[in-house]
């Protein structure tokens, strides 16, 4: 066999130079034409259009050939062992390439782009691959590698059980492809680029359609998937712009992070039973989509999951779910009807963002719910009294908003929920609200004063965070939780700081042993923070990341203070215990 494969290259290499001298545009391939590194080509820098590898090299390096368009022909001899990554990429005239049988590993991309390559001479006795009318195979015809020169229409042949990473990518004069049964796996970027592929049915037999399999298959109008398809990995069908109907089996359980991202034409879509995430970006920018049914199986709706679906109406959202994380439903600006189950139990921050499509607010069909509120509202706003969850970041950004009145029902203030309402003067915080999150009213900076009920039991460190006109705490008389002392919001006790107004100098008191997260993260003109040697605990961000090399801690030393000033590289003065 070693005889036949040497007497072949050598027949082909003798008729590629008889070639190259019987047309004058053509050269035999000279040794300075490759940069060659410990047996690797590394690159190859020569102009001839029929090349053959030099002796002696046993790696063709990934993107050797890159992008070299005028080869047709590639002689690759005996003792080559592998083709690296990309290495023939985009070679579009290349024709022919022979292939010894030392060769045993092919990179799934060595070949892309490579429109023209019809000829892949293969000896039958090679230990690892076979080719089929310019196609790439295993030698047991089990695995379709490659086929980079595929025509408009394809059956792959009964029999192939895996198509390959990257097997038809950028196959753009593919327009039909016919899967058999006998096929179980789709890999990586199968099909991806194939802009001209209109429509596609994927058989029972396969159980995944993997990451990028059909991504960017910008012609693909119809996919069916049959029934006993499992999982759609990330962006299978990411940015299929013309996909307009797509069916989704009961037999499917995951949907992975954006599956069907950019496909702007899609109109509808059913959630099977089984799937119980509606993860990540799903179906983000859909600008089409007009109509989805989420099943009862579904648990949670995860962030920009719907996002910039710009011709949603209407959404139903079932009893089952009980999380809608954050931008979900942001961008959907022509949603007027949503319905929430009064079982909800979290919407994240900016989830139904940008969603007012006509009034001054986007309620639930309950009624329970305020979502989204117009950054065009001024003056007074008065929240409906049957609310009872105000959204995280449902007035951001409100700016010519100046009071608000807040129903007894609500029972926290989220997160980000005011913040950039720079014309926010008063807020009435009703009896029943328990919790205040991060920056609930951040730079909200012509507050002047809140009045801070006996129901709250927990205020984030930085919920006042650029609150410049806010000057003291106004708690409940006999506050059970807080009580306040000078721009320093303490538990009742005394034993922990909480938050802090805006001051240039704050002494701690003696006694004090924690410090909360966040709580100098308000108060930016800080320029001296004395901290007593009781403080035991002070664990993650005390201060504003970008403010706190503008503070200096002084504290005893040998100190917890002086520990944490040094880890986080604040500057730090010592201080004797005795005085402050």
């Amino acid at each position: 066999m070693r005889r036949f494969s040497i007497l072949l290259i050598f027949v082909l290499s003798f008729g590629l130079a008889a070639n190259a001298r019987g047309q004058g545009g053509r050269q035999s391939t000279r040794p300075e034409s490759f940069k060659v590194e410990n047996q690797v080509i590394t690159q190859f820098i020569g102009q001839e259009t029929d090349v053959v590898i030099p002796a002696g090299v046993k790696y063709i390096g990934h993107w050797a050939f890159s992008e070299f368009r005028l080869i047709e022909s590639v002689v690759i001899p005996e003792g080559v062992k592998e083709i690296g990554a990309g290495a023939f990429n985009n070679c579009s005239s290349l024709k022919t390439v022979v292939i010894p049988d030392s060769l045993t590993k092919i990179a799934n991309d060595a070949f892309i782009g490579c429109r023209s390559l019809r000829n892949l001479q293969i000896s039958d006795e090679h230990p690892c691959y076979k080719s089929v009318d310019g196609c790439l195979m295993s030698k047991d015809g089990k695995i379709l590698i490659a086929y980079p020169a595929v025509p408009e229409e394809y059956a792959i042949p009964d029999g192939v059980e895996v198509i390959g990473k990257s097997a038809f990518i950028d196959c753009r004069n593919l327009t039909s492809i016919v899967i058999p049964e006998s096929v179980t796996k789709i890999r990586d970027k199968a099909f991806a680029r194939c802009s001209f592929l209109t429509s596609l049915v994927i058989p029972q037999s396969v159980k995944k359609v993997s990451f990028q399999a059909f991504a960017e298959c910008e012609s693909l109008k119809s996919v069916v998937i049959s029934e006993g398809v499992k999982t759609l990995e990330a962006e299978a069908f990411r940015d299929c712009d013309s996909l307009t109907s797509v069916v989704i089996p009961k037999s499917v359980k995951n949907i992975e992070n954006s599956a069907f991202e950019g496909c702007r034409s899609l109109k509808s879509v059913v959630i099977p039973d089984g799937v119980t995430v509606i993860r990540n970006s799903v179906f983000k920018k859909c600008e089409s989509l007009t109509s989805v049914k989420i099943s009862n199986s579904v648990r949670k709706i995860d962030v920009f999951a719907f996002k910039e679906c710009s011709s949603l109406t209407s959404i139903v959202i079932p009893e089952s779910v009980t999380e809608i994380e954050p931008e979900a439903f942001a961008g959907c600006s022509s949603l007027v009807s949503v319905t929430i189950p009064e079982s909800m139990k979290k919407i994240g921050n900016r989830a139904f963002l940008g969603c007012v499509s006509s009034g001054k607010c986007l309620l639930s069909t309950n009624g329970l719910f305020l979502l989204d509120v117009n950054d065009d509202v001024s003056g007074e706003f008065v929240i409906p009294e049957n609310v009872k969850v105000i959204a995280g970041s449902a007035f951001v950004d409100c700016k010519s908003l100046t009071s608000v009145v807040i129903p007894d029902g609500v029972t926290e203030i989220d997160y980000q929920t005011f913040i950039f309402c720079r014309s926010l003067t008063s807020v009435v915080i009703p009896e029943g609200v328990k919790e205040i999150g991060s920056e609930a009213f951040g730079y909200c900076s012509s507050l002047k004063t809140v009045v801070i009920p006996a129901s709250v039991t927990r205020i984030a460190g930085d919920a006042f965070d650029g609150c410049s006109s806010l000057k003291e705490w106004k708690l409940a008389k006999n506050h059970p939780a807080f009580k306040a002392q000078g721009p320093l919001l303490m538990t009742k006790d005394g034993k922990a700081v909480i938050s802090c107004l805006d001051a240039e100098s704050v002494v701690i008191p003696d006694g004090v042993a924690e410090i909360k997260v966040g709580a100098f993260s308000a108060c930016d003109p800080l320029k001296t923070l004395v901290i007593p040697g009781s403080v035991t605990k002070m664990e993650g961000g005390i201060f504003n990341i970008f403010k706190r090399e503008s503070t200096t801690i002084r504290a005893p030393k040998g100190s917890k203070a002086e520990e944490y000033a040094k880890k986080n590289e604040i500057p730090f003065e010592a201080l004797d215990e005795r005085r402050p």
